[in-house]
């Protein structure tokens, strides 16, 4: 900007310095008007385009008609009071133009090129005056006059060429013209060869112009048609290049931003590479910093950056990309003038992130607005324009959320209507027929679910079937087609069973015609490949449905990479819950090694929590061979733990994950290192059972195994009595029914699995008692492995009298815990962490919880424990963790099965601040290697989320990914009664036998025993009647009070010592 100011000002010095008569005088002024038009054109001060308009108009009434540059003031003051039309909109400056270029062009008998200059002016002018009035006459005058300048024109060729090509195109989208597009094209096309051929010194604004202009025709046909790649990859190139040689502070870069993010936009929307998508993002951020709020184009740049944001959001799932695509485009709908071109292009995407939302939350709002927006865009947009049936598509599928939310008919019928609508303008080359469509289908496939008419579900296959008709071959929205179709006949199937003969054939066709869309996004293609993995297992198809679903495990990562947040990578994860655990099953069935199944297993189950486990694994052995690299992995590791600092945006994660990728693969190169943080192996796994058997009992549709890991062995027993059916009906049913479903739960699994390791008696007198470790996978984790049996007195047929029990969420996650230090004998600290919660605002009052606190203060001496007793908020408790090496919590629980990451321990500031999984999970302790977490609480270890099952997102294991090297938990609700007993069985054993892994483990085994054998004492077990509420006292289980301080709901008690567990080492 400085030589523009020092232009402008010499050019005034220069003027002054001129006698009024003088012969340069006029020529000066012209001078001068330039120099402000120019900085105008940076600045957009639009005192200074009023000067460059009076000036010139003065120059011209005291210049000759007739005078050699006359002709050119006059084209001058045209194109002035264009640009100052762009920036205010006011009619009469670009119709004063337009008169000038018209009385010009009719009076002009100069050379040519003098000629061709002003038609080019005047077609620009009638353009623009288009876009304010949608006058089309104005349109088409513009093209003849461009038309003919193209003629006129020889140096300028490409420039004329080019405002001409952009005109056939901005008719074409009014029109859906397609000989126009194709006119667009060719000229375009002429543009770039010539651009190809012009090696002379950058123009950088006329570079911008023409590759701005050459852009569009061409994204529309490859985005929406299909088309060359090396077209793409040309125009691409030149953007490139012209923008690396433009300098920063060029008033032409932020077009040039946009112009190469839309080619990028365009390339990613066909090849789904994640590397067009982030730099689109980052072009369309800088865009949108270079221009001040009162830029005219600042709306249209805030779209385009809210938009780039809502794409990555639907295709990587960073919730704060939807966040901030709200607030940009609600910024630049507010923004934008009434009646502007830009306007329906606003409220289109503000519409499609409305409704991104309302699925997100379920904020009905959202979903209101996302109606409103797109009424509004449809209203903005002419009834013959090419973005009309985009429009409506977009108000059908909003109208289509709302029918799925309400199931109100009037939805469906609206949907149904907007849709049809869209299919009767876009004609067979219109771009979005495909769309249009693929949206009458679904809208038919939700009418079909709510009247099961199967004429809707034929219709819909057969515009489906025809869809694909109009989808290019590389577009990865035939992938979408193909599984509605999938989904279709599924539907179809299930209507007509055997009846429907060719149904299997046809929907093995199409989804593997969906499934060989490779380039289709992550999560699609996990979807596609679980139905058809289906279907094959369905004809027995053992072995190939293996390999689909193992690439589809192998696909997870992907759809939840490290820089997610971790509530982000839930979203992402819960659609996919269960397979893993099919993965493993089918590949039994095909014959393969059990050591295959359960590493398929380990890589499809707790990705959040294996990504943890990941970044914060020991480092020791690499600290001593390299320590250069271990600090750099540190560093990192430090920076970027997803669980901790979530001050760092989406953007800078993701450079951070690059550079940690990066390093770890430089260390994997290292002699030793070859397979630093990579998937455990067999002989690590086998390394997992050298402290007795680790049983991963997984469950799925097509089977159900108990894999068995032993120091020398993996091996699989099926256990068939057991079914993924039956499973959920006994989970619901244990709280009602617990004595049949713990003797179901022996019967099926325990017994089998026991009696085939050997387990088959109580061990003898003074033998040490066997320990074994559960790992169980869906359902199963509901349900108390540890407690089955069948519980008459002195059966001996139960888990608790043969073996130890002790759970983990994972191979990986057991080997991280053991792996961690161990501070026994003289560790990091020696303090006990002691919180006892009797009164919790608007919780019920637990009188046992301060007797439960004070039993353990007075073993604190003999266990050389300092007892700590901070003030019960969340900041303070959070900070002590990190110098305890016990941390007992004696209070409320609060389980959310909808957000388990939400769960949390309630202190007295829990309605404000609460303790959650979240935060225990982001405490990173490892270096402090604290002992013992035990949650004396409801529900901690619960993992009742149906969807997140596969992901262990509780208290418990949050305890465990902080650094803790055994938790204590529980399952559901505990008596807050015999709280007190378990915890007093377990902290003498830890005195009488040492602070020893085995004797917390051995500890929480006596106290139950203890407690069933009371149990079975007072014949409660025996008589198979739930235990008496006079003697459990009040459960831990937040629940709130009413009105008059008493609990809003008192559940049935029953067997105490059930919900107890143990996850360790």
């Amino acid at each position: 900007m400085d030589d523009v100011n020092h232009a402008v000002d010499i050019a005034k010095a220069a003027l002054q310095a001129t006698p009024p008569y003088h012969s340069s005088t006029l020529r000066r002024i012209g001078t001068l008007a330039a120099a402000l038009a120019e900085r105008f054109r940076r600045t957009h001060a639009v005192d200074d385009i009023d000067q460059a308009v009076d000036l010139t108009s003065f120059s011209l009434a005291f210049t000759d008609p007739h005078h050699i540059n006359y002709a050119l003031s006059l084209n001058n003051l045209a194109v002035y009071l264009l640009a100052r039309f762009e920036q205010t909109c006011r009619l009469e400056d670009i119709n004063r133009a337009i008169e000038i270029c018209q009385a010009l062009e009719s009076t002009s008998t100069g050379a040519s090129h003098q000629r061709g200059l002003s038609l080019q002016t005047l077609s620009c002018c009638l353009a623009r005056r288009f876009e304010q009035t949608r006058q089309a006459q104005d349109l088409d005058w513009a093209i003849d006059a461009a038309r003919e300048a193209v003629s006129l024109t020889a140096s300028e060729s490409a420039e004329a060429l080019s405002n001409l090509g952009n005109l056939y195109f901005t008719r074409y989208e009014q029109t859906s013209s397609m000989p126009d597009l194709n006119s667009a094209l060719t000229v375009h096309a002429e543009v770039i060869f010539l651009m190809f051929e012009d090696q002379g010194v950058a123009d950088h604004d006329r570079q911008t112009r023409l590759i701005s202009n050459a852009s569009r025709p061409f994204c529309s046909l490859l985005e929406r048609q299909g088309g060359s790649f090396q077209l793409l990859n040309g125009i691409i190139e030149i953007s490139e290049v012209s923008l690396s040689t433009m300098p920063l502070g060029h008033p032409s870069r932020y077009v040039m931003l946009q112009t190469l993010a839309k080619l990028l936009r365009v390339r990613f929307s066909r090849t789904d590479r994640l590397d067009d998508l982030h730099r689109g993002v980052a072009l369309a951020k800088e865009s949108a910093s270079l221009l001040p709020a009162d830029h005219p184009d600042r709306p249209i740049s805030l779209d385009h950056l809210g938009g780039w944001l809502a794409t990555r959001f639907f295709r990587v799932g960073a919730a704060e990309d939807l966040d901030r695509s709200v607030e940009l485009l609600e910024t630049a709908a507010s923004t934008t003038p009434t009646g502007s071109p830009r306007q329906g292009e606003i409220l289109a995407t503000l519409s499609a992130v409305f409704r991104s939302e309302f699925e997100r939350t379920g904020n009905e709002e959202k979903l209101e607005g996302a109606i409103r927006a797109a009424d509004e865009a449809i209203s903005a947009t002419p009834p013959t324009h090419i973005m009309r049936p985009a429009r409506l598509i977009q108000l059908a599928n909003n109208y289509l959320t709302r029918f799925r939310r309400t199931n109100d008919p009037t939805d469906l019928d609206r949907a149904l209507g907007a849709a049809n609508t869209a299919v009767s303008i876009a004609t067979h080359d219109h771009p979005d027929r495909a769309q249009a469509t693929y949206t009458v289908a679904i809208s038919l496939k939700a009418q079909f679910q709510m009247t099961q008419e199967l004429d809707s579900l034929d219709h819909a296959i057969d515009i489906c079937e025809r869809t694909l008709v109009h989808i290019a071959p590389d577009d990865h929205m035939r992938a979408t087609v193909f599984n509605l179709l999938g989904m279709l006949l599924q539907s179809k199937m299930g209507v007509l069973g055997d009846e429907f003969r060719e149904g299997n054939e046809l929907l093995l066709r199409y989804l593997k015609k969906g499934w060989g869309c490779r380039d289709s996004p992550p999560s699609l293609r996990i979807e596609i490949g679980a139905k058809l993995a289906a279907s094959l297992a369905s004809q027995l198809s053992w072995a190939e449905a293996a390999t689909i679903l193992q690439e589809a495990v192998e696909l997870l990562p992907r759809v939840s990479p490290r820089p997610l947040s971790d509530d982000d990578k839930q979203q992402m994860l819960r659609q996919f819950a269960g397979l893993a655990s099919a993965a493993a099953a089918v590949t039994l069935n095909a014959k393969r090694d059990a050591d295959h199944a359960l590493r398929l297993l380990e890589l499809g189950r707790g990705v959040i929590n294996g990504l943890l486990v990941e970044i914060r694994s020991d480092i020791s052995d690499l600290r001593k061979a390299h320590s250069h690299l271990a600090q750099d992995f540190e560093y990192l590791r430090g920076v970027l733990d997803s669980s901790g600092d979530q001050k760092k945006n989406y953007d800078q994660r993701r450079e951070l994950n690059v550079k940690f990728d990066e390093l770890i693969q430089v260390i994997r190169s290292q002699p030793g290192f070859e397979g630093f943080l990579k998937p455990l192996t067999v002989d690590e796994m086998k390394t997992a059972a050298d402290r007795g058997p680790i049983i991963v009992v997984n469950v799925s549709r097509y089977r159900c195994d108990a894999f068995l890991v032993e120091p020398s062995q993996i091996r699989v027993l099926e256990l068939p009595k057991l079914s993924f059916e039956e499973l959920h009906t006994r989970a619901g049913q244990l709280k009602t029914d617990h004595l049949p479903a713990l003797a179901w739960l022996w019967d099926t699994v325990a017994n089998p699995v026991l009696d085939f390791l050997g387990y088959k008696h109580p061990p003898p007198p003074g033998v040490e008692w066997p320990q074994v470790w559960w790992i169980p996978t869906g359902a199963m984790g509901l349900l108390p492995l540890h407690a089955a049996g069948i519980h008459d007195k002195g059966s001996g047929e139960t888990v608790l009298d043969r073996v130890i029990s002790s759970y983990n969420t994972s191979l990986k996650s057991l080997l991280y815990t053991r792996r961690q230090d161990l501070p026994i004998a003289s560790g990091k600290s020696n303090q006990a962490l002691l919180l006892a919660m009797p009164e919790t605002p608007r919780q019920s009052p637990l009188p046992f919880a301060n007797e439960e606190i004070t039993l353990l203060r007075g073993l604190c001496q003999p266990l050389h424990l300092q007892p700590v007793e901070p003030p019960q908020c969340r900041n303070e408790v959070l900070q002590r963790l990190k110098t305890c090496k016990i941390f007992h919590f004696a209070g409320h629980g609060q389980y959310n099965p909808s957000e388990p990451s939400k769960s949390a321990l309630l202190l007295s500031d829990w309605e404000s601040n609460p303790l959650t999984v979240a935060d225990l999970r982001s405490s990173r302790l490892q270096d402090a290697s604290p002992f013992l977490a035990y949650l004396s609480a409801c529900s901690t270890g619960a993992n009742r989320a149906v969807d997140l099952v596969d992901e262990s997102i509780h208290l418990v294991s949050s305890c465990q990914l902080a650094g803790f090297r055994h938790v204590i938990g529980t399952l559901w609700e505990v008596s807050d009664k015999h709280c007190v007993d378990v915890a007093r069985i377990l902290y003498q054993t830890i005195r009488d036998q040492g602070m020893t892994d085995a004797s917390i483990s051995l500890g929480l085994h006596q106290a139950l025993l203890e407690l069933r054998d009371r149990d079975e004492a007072l014949g409660h077990i025996v008589d198979r009647e739930p235990v008496p509420s006079s003697l459990c006292s009040k459960g831990r289980d937040a629940i709130p009070l009413g009105k008059n301080g008493r609990k809003k709901a008192e559940g049935t008690s029953w067997l105490n010592w059930v919900p107890y567990i143990h996850f360790g080492v």
